[in-house]
């Protein structure tokens, strides 16, 4: 599970990566982090397509954002089992890390 995760592709080589058109510029970023815009790929009449959305995920149900599941136990609990099912989406992403104290 990371905390954070960076973005270092230009909107063409995500195009061509993806093979998808009109990628968003939203320049070189380092440490992208929970609630903070991030790019997605969506299926929207069809068709992929990019979104910038908010990185997590906000069950009716609760007042907080979710950022993290487990592959284990997805399918099974209630904040994400509709989501996984029914709403995927492919969030492109150069590197990942999670911060360790000392």
């Amino acid at each position: 599970m990371c905390g954070r995760f960076n973005l270092r592709l230009k909107p063409s080589e995500l195009e061509e990566f993806f093979r998808v058109l009109n990628a968003p510029d939203m320049g070189f970023r380092y440490n992208i982090a929970p609630t903070q815009p991030i790019l997605a790929i969506i299926v929207r009449d069809g068709q992929p397509t990019w979104q910038v959305a908010p990185w997590g995920l906000h069950p009716s149900w609760s007042k907080t954002l979710l950022i993290n599941a487990r592959s284990e136990t997805v399918f099974e609990k209630r904040a994400f089992s509709k989501s996984i099912r029914e709403r995927r989406c492919i969030v492109p992403a150069s590197g990942f890390y999670e911060w360790q104290t000392i």
